[in-house]
């Protein structure tokens, strides 16, 4: 038996990368530790979803007290899976082996002695010849489990995502609940799921619940084969409706701007009061003015696999976009084929296959 130190940092990360990560290792005999490291993105309930893993939580603390605690002496090895890796660099500074899984560059990935990633073009964007070892979101959809709520007479099957962090949810809730009912005037039979997040709390969705908008914690892997369509925002939930060939719109209105985080120096200058706000939406504003594609299918295969749409819009514009998009057959066809065929480069068993690399590494 090894003992791995696995870190990470915000909801996206635990949830999609840990989970399986942690699963594997645990059932091929080795003891998981997560270290939670310090995250603008964090929900709060990281170390409490975390201990329902199995690993032995660390939990999170600010940045100078994580470093002045911080020893990887105990591991035969760290795998870095989220966050700054400067915390990896120091757990590992007693010659401890450090890996990395990510999705694109970061500063210290070259002090590495193993890198990992999800698809070839990811490959190609990371020096220091990265292994490509599949798509650790694909591993923990397949923990979720096949079963299913939808019923058959529900047409067409919608599935809502709210985000995983509060503030966006809060914000979120009134926005959704419009656009709900905006496409329950053209489809009377829809059906809706909306797939809360893990990190939610009881009261949270029982106000969802309140609005009808149908809210589950079964898990995407659980809701997401059955649904014909879904309406999303950026993140890794759309690699999960990459890996379920499900079409969808990825939105980012602008009404939102103001509750996305900053990380850094930005983060202190947003919350200076009156100019801050203004200042942080005018930033926000240009960045998504300047960015490519949005949705990480999109960025894999340099095209519209999943329809991206930015701006100053509200709930029933949306819903004239996902009318627009359920009625376009073809181009639901083509989206599904589009995305099973990137899916396939990636493959189910990135965790396994990812472990087993670093069973080799340790050994080597």
């Amino acid at each position: 038996m090894k003992r791995f130190l696995l870190m990470a940092n915000g909801p996206g990360e635990l949830w999609g990368w840990v989970r399986p990560l942690a699963t594997a290792l645990h059932r091929r005999g080795h003891a998981v530790d997560l270290q939670l490291l310090p995250c603008p993105f964090a929900s709060g309930r990281e170390a409490l979803v975390a201990s329902r893993l199995p690993v032995r939580v660390r939990p999170p603390a600010n940045a100078l007290s994580l470093l002045a605690s911080l020893d990887g002496a105990d591991a035969d090895a760290i795998v870095h899976l989220g966050g700054d890796l400067l915390f990896g660099r120091w757990a590992a500074r007693r010659g401890i082996p450090l890996a990395a899984y990510t999705y694109g560059p970061k500063k210290g990935l070259d002090r590495c002695r193993a890198l990992f990633t999800a698809f070839d073009a990811m490959a190609v964007s990371l020096k220091g010849h990265p292994a490509v070892v599949g798509d650790l979101v694909a591993s923990a959809l397949e923990l979720d489990g096949p079963s299913s709520s939808w019923e058959r007479r529900e047409s067409p099957r919608i599935v809502f995502y709210p985000g995983s962090r509060p503030f966006i949810r809060r914000v979120a809730l009134p926005f959704v609940a419009e656009l709900a009912r905006a496409l329950r005037q053209v489809y009377p039979d829809m059906g809706l799921r909306t797939l809360m997040s893990p990190f939610s709390d009881d009261e949270e969705f029982a106000l969802w619940r309140e609005r009808g908008l149908c809210p589950t914690l079964l898990g995407a892997g659980a809701v997401l084969g059955g649904a014909d369509f879904a309406v999303t925002q950026p993140g890794t939930n759309t690699l999960e409706l990459l890996h379920r060939a499900v079409p969808a719109i990825v939105a980012v209105p602008f009404s939102f701007l103001r509750q996305v985080p900053l990380g850094g120096v930005k983060q202190w200058i947003a919350a200076i009061p009156g100019l801050g706000a203004w200042g942080k939406e005018r930033y926000l504003r240009a960045r998504a003015a300047r960015t490519g594609f949005l949705a990480l299918p999109n960025m894999i295969a340099g095209r519209a696999l999943l329809r991206e749409s930015v701006g100053d819009f509200g709930p029933r514009e949306l819903a004239a976009l996902v009318v627009e998009g359920l009625d376009d057959g073809a181009g639901l066809e083509t989206s599904r084929r589009g995305l099973r065929a990137l899916a396939d480069e990636s493959g189910v068993d990135g965790a396994l296959r990812l472990a087993s690399s670093l069973e080799e590494m340790i050994s080597s």
